[in-house]
């Protein structure tokens, strides 16, 4: 079976703590699983001037379930609400996004 797997890449911005930039993702873990995603893991790493890098997996049994979960966004206010106070202290920038498909 194949899984569908969204990846991004954040980094810390400059100035802000190792500890802020975490908690930051460690908040968008949170809200992926409150929105049903099924599996959502964060790997930890330093390049660069050392301001951390996470990368962020969120894992669906198919294409057709993260679908679901993309359309879950549609009109949600209370996302919507977190994403603008999430904007309004920024921790982390995002660096890329990919999608990966893992068949077995």
């Amino acid at each position: 079976m194949a899984k569908f797997i969204e990846s991004w890449t954040y980094e810390g911005l400059e100035g802000k703590k190792w500890e802020e930039v975490k908690a930051r993702v460690l908040e968008f873990k949170a809200a992926m699983l409150a929105k049903g995603a099924p599996e959502v893991n964060v790997r930890e790493g330093y390049i660069g001037a050392n301001l951390g890098t996470f990368v962020v997996d969120a894992i669906f049994p198919s294409a057709a379930a993260w679908g679901a979960f993309a359309d879950s966004f549609d009109d949600d206010k209370a996302f919507e609400a977190k994403q603008a106070a999430w904007q309004a202290n920024p921790k982390l920038m995002g660096k890329s996004a990919s999608i990966f498909f893992e068949v077995k």
